[in-house]
């Protein structure tokens, strides 16, 4: 009984991170949805699930095209604030607390 029900949850748990990432990848910009707070959410999905594959996947769904990004979410010069986001939220780039929750505060309140 042990193992079926260990099996079953690790094929559950396979779902759960394939949905992820496919919602990942189909997240575009849509002005009648809350874009950056589905973000915020596939990013801590994602890292929760499979922290490895998260790190690419991040990076090649649709929000990720430069080609049609909304002016919303570039900052005065050429800063991208989503790609800035998800840099942030993975540790990436080496931040005080205090400038990671203003980065954070910044980017919500363009939003």
């Amino acid at each position: 009984m042990l193992l079926a029900s260990d099996k079953f949850s690790r094929e559950a748990f396979s779902v759960v991170r394939r949905w992820v990432e496919g919602f990942a990848y189909a997240l575009n910009y849509h002005p009648q949805r809350a874009f950056l707070t589905e973000l915020l959410r596939v990013i801590d999905f994602g890292l929760s699930l499979n922290p490895q594959a998260a790190h690419s996947f991040l990076r090649q769904g649709k929000y990720s095209a430069y080609t049609e990004i909304p002016r919303e979410y570039i900052r005065r010069g050429d800063g991208y604030i989503v790609t800035e986001l998800i840099e942030t939220i993975e540790a990436r780039e080496h931040w005080s607390l205090n400038a990671g929750m203003l980065c954070i505060a910044c980017v919500l309140a363009f939003y």
